[in-house]
């Protein structure tokens, strides 16, 4: 499926919703494709989404102070329940020091909330979004804390 432009990643699996309706009818993986992962990080996803009983699965990944502002902050509630992500959240704002990559084992039931999301401030459509959405009409996620992928660790000075 081709994106026709490049509006983030809620108008993408839009494009394929659209595409392939039927493809959304069983949970399925969203991943981000800008970075390499370790070759047991989908396995260990999929393994811990099979383990909850929550509908939605998020990879995730703590985060250094210095790293909060520019990266996803995830607020829990009870039983480690995901209640909200908080896409790049502003300085001294994030609500944890746990990111959520852009990896998520999404359910079926999300597809009518990708549909609507609205253009956000950086013109883009976030997946995050309908996932919060969702989240505030009973849905439930779980998280599972995965190593960040090298190349978002800061360079070493010496």
């Amino acid at each position: 499926v081709r994106q026709p432009a490049l509006k983030g990643t809620a108008n993408a699996m839009q494009c394929v919703i659209e595409a392939y309706p039927d493809f959304v009818q069983e949970p399925y993986i969203l991943s981000a494709t800008d970075y390499l992962v370790p070759e047991s990080f989908f396995s260990d996803l999929i393994q811990f989404h099979a383990n909850h009983t929550a509908e939605l699965t998020v990879s995730l990944k703590a985060l250094p102070e210095s790293e909060l502002a520019g990266r996803s902050s995830v607020r829990f509630g009870d039983n480690d329940t995901i209640e909200e992500i908080v896409e790049k959240p502003a300085p001294g704002t994030a609500p944890s020091s746990i990111g959520a990559n852009l990896t998520f084992i999404l359910p079926s039931s999300l597809a009518p909330f990708i549909a609507a999301v609205p253009l956000s401030p950086r013109g883009e459509t976030e997946i995050q979004y309908a996932i919060n959405e969702w989240l505030a009409k009973g849905g439930s996620a779980k998280g599972l804390i995965q190593n960040a992928p090298d190349e978002w660790q800061a360079p070493q000075k010496g």
